[in-house]
């Protein structure tokens, strides 16, 4: 019997904490990231999120930089009131950024997903099967 690739299905848990706050680390490499954000309290609340999900949050919250620096870019533009203490029209990604961008994060896994803690080989299971006959 030949294996195809499809043969089999692997369970990968998800991630831990410090695990969560590296892919976020790591999804936000070539991002701006000012240092008032806390990576330890993000990967905190994200518990049963996958690494998709993770980085879903964190373009979520450079989407929303983004859009926040234009706004202010074309403030200074066309100027209509400006208050002294206002960011600078850089695309950094601040903590409020990553608290909008949270209120939308679904996790993709089940519960059921989550709380399988086996790998499952079909295959596997059949050829014991056929030695124990």
């Amino acid at each position: 019997m030949s294996m195809s690739r499809l043969d089999q299905l692997i369970y990968i848990p998800l991630a831990n904490v410090e695990s969560r706050i590296a892919i976020l680390k790591a999804a936000l490499t070539k991002s701006a990231v000012v240092k008032d954000v806390d990576m330890g309290y993000v990967g905190s609340v994200t518990e049963g999120f996958s690494g998709a999900d993770l980085t879903k949050i964190c373009q979520r919250a450079f989407i929303l930089a983004t859009k926040e620096s234009i706004e202010k870019k074309r403030q200074l533009i066309h100027p209509t009131t400006t208050t002294s203490g206002e960011r600078q029209p850089v695309a950094e990604i601040h903590r409020d950024h990553f608290e909008e961008a949270l209120k939308f994060a679904r996790r993709s896994g089940s519960d059921n997903d989550r709380n399988n803690d086996r790998v499952v080989d079909p295959l596997g299971d059949l050829i014991e099967e056929e030695e124990q006959q």
